[in-house]
């Protein structure tokens, strides 16, 4: 079985799920290293492309021509590809997690724009080398290969953010997106805490060091802007957390009867699956595990016989609303539902959409802001309250909470 065998995964944010957004219906692509063929068939069966491959692995392009116009295998750096592709010119061309396995993926890039149309794409996705795991291996002297991941033993070439873009320059292409898949050090194949190392805080927040892959588009000609997602995008994942969702069937609420969503922020909505439990009585849903403000919908539940009903939460432990946005200065921030009798027996799915909107100390910023604004608060309480804020510890958020709560009361008398 090739290395590569996996999946084409759709329902959460990854490098080819990106790629695809960029790639249009009944196009002519050329698509280097397929692999297994996950994209291909993709583009073939459901967006109706044309596709012309260039796969290496012979065993892994025996499984491909039927998804093919026309298929070369062997190696891209043969250049034998370029006599079979002469006469055509692509839409789009795509290297997903391939040119870090090239000597010279600057000389294939040059060659492979020759075949582009001039309002054509190049689609490239790419590991960081820079990413706070492999900062965390140098520091232990470590650098272990791998058979997949960061550091797959075929890998033959390296790139940060900074040094590919200027290697596109260099190749006369023009980056017209660019954007990056997160991954915590925690969650790659590394497993490093920032915790145990004494700079681990500095690496957390640096802008580029949770990126385990980063996405291009480059084009033929001069652009007047790059969209770019190293914004909203970045802020959104780079905040990584957990949601959870605890189940009552009577015996209250726990961790055994919990279900949880990582990275939550980066879903368009929170779906979870609760047809094993049975007789829910309460459900408890806990947005994030930090400081967190968000605006979240009623749940749905979907029942057995696929019906839907709403359910509002009874209470939450927020300690501030605006515009329907919630301010939680937690980390045990937490919604509560109760569940009619004659709901309790066949819920199957509950659905939840949740906008995350800031965290940490952008949060309690923002509490003082709008506190401000709208209280007309005098500059020495507004003092008080964003020390109060900042110096705030997980032990004390309940005192706070009561604290803000009293004050809005004041101001609002």
């Amino acid at each position: 079985m090739n290395r590569y065998d996996i999946d084409l995964d759709l329902t959460n944010r990854n490098s080819l799920s990106v790629l695809l957004k960029h790639i249009k219906k009944n196009s002519t692509v050329l698509e280097f290293g397929p692999a297994n063929g996950r994209l291909t068939r993709y583009l073939k069966n459901e967006l109706g492309c044309s596709v012309y491959a260039v796969e290496i692995d012979e065993e892994a392009a025996s499984h491909l021509g039927q998804y093919c116009e026309v298929l070369v295998v062997g190696d891209i750096e043969s250049y034998a590809w370029m006599e079979r592709f002469k006469d055509i010119k692509f839409d789009t061309i795509v290297f997903a997690d391939v040119l870090e396995h090239l000597y010279s993926p600057d000389k294939v890039l040059i060659a492979s724009k020759e075949f582009l149309k001039e309002d054509g794409n190049i689609l490239v996705s790419l590991p960081n080398i820079a990413h706070n795991a492999i900062v965390m291996e140098l520091l232990r002297d470590k650098f272990t290969y791998s058979k997949t991941g960061l550091l797959d033993n075929t890998h033959i070439r390296f790139f940060t953010n900074s040094s590919f873009l200027e290697l596109a320059k260099r190749c006369g292409l023009h980056c017209s997106y660019e954007s990056g898949i997160y991954a915590r050090a925690d969650e790659t194949e590394f497993g490093y805490a920032y915790e145990n190392f004494e700079m681990g805080h500095s690496l957390e927040q640096r802008e580029f060091g949770e990126v385990y892959q980063f996405v291009y588009e480059l084009k033929k000609n001069p652009l007047d802007e790059r969209v770019s997602e190293f914004g909203d995008m970045y802020k959104r994942e780079k905040i990584l957390g957990i949601a959870k969702l605890y189940v009552d069937v009577g015996e209250g609420f726990s961790e055994e009867n919990s279900i949880e969503i990582k990275n939550p922020q980066t879903k368009e909505s929170l779906e979870f699956d609760v047809s094993g439990f049975r007789g829910i009585k309460n459900l408890r849903f806990d947005p994030f595990d930090k400081t967190v403000s968000v605006k979240a919908d009623a749940i749905l539940a979907t029942f057995e016989d696929k019906t839907t009903q709403k359910i509002e939460p009874h209470n939450n432990n927020s300690c501030y609303v605006n515009l329907d946005v919630e301010y939680f200065v937690t980390d045990d921030s937490h919604y509560l539902y109760t569940i009619d009798e004659e709901m309790q027996g066949g819920i199957e799915k509950i659905v939840i959409g949740c906008e995350y909107k800031l965290t940490g100390k952008e949060v309690c910023n923002e509490v003082v802001r709008l506190f401000s604004l709208e209280s007309k608060t005098s500059n020495e309480a507004i003092r008080l309250l964003s020390l109060e804020l900042s110096e705030m510890k997980n032990s004390r958020g309940w005192k706070f909470i009561l604290f803000v709560r009293k004050l809005k009361r004041f101001f609002n008398a």
